[in-house]
């Protein structure tokens, strides 16, 4: 199936940064930390209640960390029915019905705790899980500033804060916000993965992820980058050649409409790199890294090409020349990729945050374009005379995440060029009239989600 042609030309804007959304997935762990300073509220003087309630919310804390949502909500909803302002089980709740995308309870769940607990900041937090997930960045950043106002002294607002502002492109503010968290929690790991993605110097980057390590010694991720970034003499990572005026990239196309780019990574050359807008940066094939003597460290779990689960060693490598933009020292993963494919690289790490450049992918011309200081339509204006359109968009690790309605439902899309078909989520799919269970193409490990925990 090959992707509608709903574009020939597309332009992404080099200024937004890149934010690790797992991020706003371990917020819950800490917000029932703070649910549970709060004042508990009455629920029963009989032990026998209390102990059923307990066991109650024991039973949906497992049913939500499995995914079994309809269940952890019928088992918080029961806990709810002993003791109505639970903020526990509340916050779990919130959780739950985001997970569903069903964002009206979640909102009314979070309105509960705000009622019982007008002074707690744990309310706005979740109320800013929410409008990121419906990708509503004002409702986040007015929801997490309050929660800093009501409680300076809280690290997480802070850190939160600061993944949205690199998430927007904001990077001075996102550097200065991640300390702040850091200041008030040194081993909060998501101001320490926010300055990870903000930093270049090789004793920074060794520094920050031996205290992200320190805070989760079983990160067998960090732990590999760790030794990989021991074994360098580089001063820096992630260098990249300064572009004057426009590079174009020519490209291959395949018959279901993906784009290919030919590479040199030295000693290699020639090596055939699909162009993947939904990568998180650059992959090189377990073949292809081990021919040029690569030591691999030991694997994580990762994404792989249409959305397949692979294993993945972090690498380092040495230099990339594509079409006329080069770099050297690139932070990279290798993965065992399939025959054909010596790589993958999502091309906006050529257009880093604050760069001042743009990246174009011409789709009917098969080529990248990437140039320094090219007028951009204004946001407030949409519709160009020149055919442009403009999209306000968010970055995760490079990749373009946009807003989008679907079935009805606000929700958030991955721009995806390494797609060779539309990918929804399933319940997303589910609602729209007329669709069944029967009618989807591809298995459950096909349908990625847009906006889930």
């Amino acid at each position: 199936m090959r992707p509608a042609p709903f574009l020939s030309r597309l332009l992404l804007l080099g200024g937004a940064g890149a934010l690790c959304l797992a991020g706003w997935s371990s917020l819950f762990v800490r917000q029932a930390g703070i649910a549970r300073s709060q004042p508990s509220p009455p629920v029963t003087a009989d032990a026998a209640a209390r102990q059923s309630r307990d066991d109650l919310m024991a039973k949906g804390r497992d049913l939500l960390e499995a995914s079994d949502f309809t269940g952890a909500i019928a088992a918080l909803d029961r806990v709810l029915e002993i003791s109505p302002a639970d903020a526990e089980a509340l916050a779990l709740q919130v959780r739950a019905f985001r997970s569903r995308r069903r964002y009206g309870p979640a909102r009314a769940a979070a309105g509960r705790i705000l009622e019982r607990f007008p002074q707690s900041p744990l309310a706005h937090l979740l109320i800013a899980s929410i409008a990121v997930q419906e990708g509503d960045t004002v409702g986040a950043r007015r929801a997490l500033t309050r929660a800093l106002e009501l409680d300076t002294s809280s690290a997480l607002p802070a850190a939160q804060l600061a993944s949205l502002d690199l998430m927007e492109g904001r990077v001075d503010d996102a550097r200065r916000r991640a300390t702040q968290s850091l200041a008030l929690d040194p081993a909060g790991t998501t101001a320490l993965r926010t300055l990870l993605m903000l930093t270049r110097s090789v004793p920074g980057l060794i520094a920050l992820s031996s205290r992200l390590l320190a805070s989760n010694p079983e990160d067998e991720l960090t732990r590999s980058w760790l030794e990989v970034l021991g074994r360098t003499h580089a001063p820096e990572v992630n260098y990249l050649a300064p572009v004057d005026g426009e590079v174009v990239v020519v490209c291959e196309r395949e018959a279901d409409g993906r784009l290919f780019a030919r590479a040199d990574a030295h000693p290699m050359k020639g090596l055939r790199f699909l162009i993947d807008t939904g990568a998180s940066g650059l992959v090189l094939s377990e073949k292809r890294a081990r021919g040029m003597g690569m030591r691999l460290s030991e694997f994580s779990w990762s994404a792989g090409v249409g959305g397949t689960q692979r294993h993945s060693h972090p690498i380092l490598l040495p230099r990339l020349e594509m079409g006329g933009l080069r770099a050297r020292e690139i932070l990279a993963t290798a993965a065992d990729l399939p025959d054909g494919i010596d790589g993958i690289i999502n091309p906006l790490i050529f257009v880093p945050a604050g760069s001042g450049l743009t990246l174009e992918v011409r789709a009917s011309e098969s080529s990248l374009v990437v140039a320094r200081g090219r007028l951009h339509p204004a946001s407030t204006d949409r519709r160009r005379p020149d055919g442009w359109i403009t999209v306000p968009f968010l970055a995760d690790t490079h990749r373009v995440i946009f807003r989008v309605v679907l079935a009805g439902a606000p929700g958030m899309a991955l721009l995806d060029t390494g797609a060779a078909a539309d990918i929804v989520d399933r319940s997303v799919l589910l609602r729209v009239p007329g669709v069944s269970m029967s009618h989807e193409r591809a298995a459950d490990q096909m349908l990625i989600g847009f906006g889930g925990p």
